[in-house]
């Protein structure tokens, strides 16, 4: 505050910034406790999702079902296509694998 101005209020909020001068301070409450926190607390509250939201919901869980299940069937696929593709003699060997890695 400057010179001439009224001290009502003796307390800082959180990000006030001094200019000038010099004090003490005495912290009585951080975070939650403090009267920022405590406005920040009341002003939250937690909505009901709407019902367009719960749609939503379901449909992003379908889609990921599915997904799940494509890359599923498509994995068991490409390993039975190896399996049959590929000779007895060829399977254990070093470059079968070199092959497929590269």
């Amino acid at each position: 505050m400057r010179e001439g101005e009224a001290h009502s209020n003796p307390f800082l909020i959180s990000g006030s910034i001094v200019t000038e001068g010099n004090g003490k301070i005495m912290i009585c409450a951080v975070g939650p406790w403090s009267n920022l926190g405590k406005s920040r607390e009341m002003m939250s509250f937690e909505e009901d999702p709407t019902p367009l939201q719960d749609k939503l919901e379901v449909i992003a869980s379908d889609i990921g079902k599915m997904g799940i299940g494509a890359a599923l069937i498509l994995f068991i696929a490409l390993s039975i296509y190896t399996i049959i593709d590929t000779k007895p003699s060829q399977m254990w060997s070093h470059d079968f694998y070199k092959e497929i890695v590269d």
